[in-house]
């Protein structure tokens, strides 16, 4: 959710011009079928759109009481405001931070070490968390969305923090899904359907994948409880647009933005900061220049299905959550590789 690679936030939509979200409907009344369950140990997550955005959320527990956190591969740790927790675990003390978002949203506090719950598991111990005090904004961006402080900044977008699953440290501070009782998981998938997601830990999945892509190691690269660490925000994907020369670039795969977002200039893209994609456009995905697209969509203007974007001073293409209902990702703890499923 912040600026640049691991320890930067790439999930810029995330956290600006958020309202509270709504469950997404078919509309028919009856029971959506969600994601295929896949074995493992499976970690539910609500996917909601608002009028301007669309994100999957968690649950957590801390000193027994409940936070709803978005679910963000773009990031790593848990960011939770003071207000979401009891009083005894607010008042805890640690080393100050500072963090800073796309649109000039600066959130401050300290960071404290505590246990948790996910989904009702938990942590084999305590968890480094950044503890929200305050939120405000960038001096070159005073309209943010953090300009009436913590309280107002929390109310509007509608959860209690961010929960960062991607899958690499900063500052000792890292996914807890991989610091839970039941151990250090080899490959974790993620996917969803309708409001209806999952997190699964070892899935297990039968049949052959149509993509396998190659995370970068990350820096360092093990976490503090000795499990690998990769770079899911430099996920080299080959993109294309319309008839422009296919391009080969850093993805962020990454569940906390609504929309898939390219830079500006990217070849086929817009050259100007128009935020969006004229619709009719055909984006495809591959392995490599020379093989064939193992993902294609033509744009328009559905969140989390059609809808592409464009983010100013942003270098990476980020897949956004439409990519994770179109696969079920698997990241490889163990290997570094990202395997896609159909997701149904």
């Amino acid at each position: 959710m912040k600026r640049t690679g691991p320890g930067r936030r790439m999930a810029a939509a995330a956290l600006v011009g958020l309202s509270v979200v709504v469950a997404a409907c078919s509309g028919s009344g009856a029971p959506e079928p969600g994601p295929p369950a896949l074995g493992g140990t499976a970690i539910p997550l609500s996917v909601g759109q608002s009028k301007s955005d669309f994100r999957a959320t968690i649950e957590t527990s801390i000193g027994g009481q409940t936070q709803t956190l978005l679910f963000d591969t773009g990031s790593t740790g848990l960011s939770v405001f003071t207000a979401s927790v009891p009083s005894s675990v607010a008042a805890m003390t640690g080393p100050s931070f500072q963090e800073a978002f796309a649109g000039g949203v600066l959130l401050s506090g300290v960071i404290i070490s505590t246990p948790l719950e996910v989904a009702g598991i938990a942590t084999s111990g305590p968890v480094f968390i950044r503890l929200v005090q305050s939120a405000t904004c960038d001096s070159g961006v005073p309209d943010c969305a953090a300009k009436d402080g913590l309280e107002a900044f929390a109310s509007s977008i509608g959860v209690d923090g961010i929960f960062g699953a991607g899958l690499w440290s900063v500052d000792s501070a890292f996914s807890p899904l991989v610091q839970l009782s039941s151990g250090v998981p080899s490959s974790i998938a993620v996917t969803w359907s309708g409001s209806v997601g999952a997190v699964t830990l070892d899935p297990v999945l039968a049949t052959a994948p149509v993509a396998n892509l190659q995370m970068p190691a990350a820096s360092p690269a093990t976490l503090a409880n000795g499990a690998n660490a990769w770079n899911n925000l430099a996920v080299p994907i080959c993109w294309q647009i319309g008839s422009a020369s296919a391009s080969c670039t850093a993805t962020a795969l990454d569940t906390g933005a609504s929309a898939m977002s390219f830079p500006i200039g990217f070849p086929g893209g817009p050259t100007t900061n128009v935020k969006e994609f004229p619709s009719g456009q055909r984006i495809t995905g591959a392995v490599s220049d020379d093989s064939a697209p193992f993902y294609e969509f033509t744009t328009g203007k559905k969140l989390g299905t059609d809808l592409a974007t464009v983010i100013p001073g942003q270098s990476n293409v980020d897949s956004g959550l439409q990519f994770f209902d179109e696969f079920i990702v698997v990241f490889s703890l163990t290997s570094g590789s990202v395997l896609l499923y159909p997701s149904n």
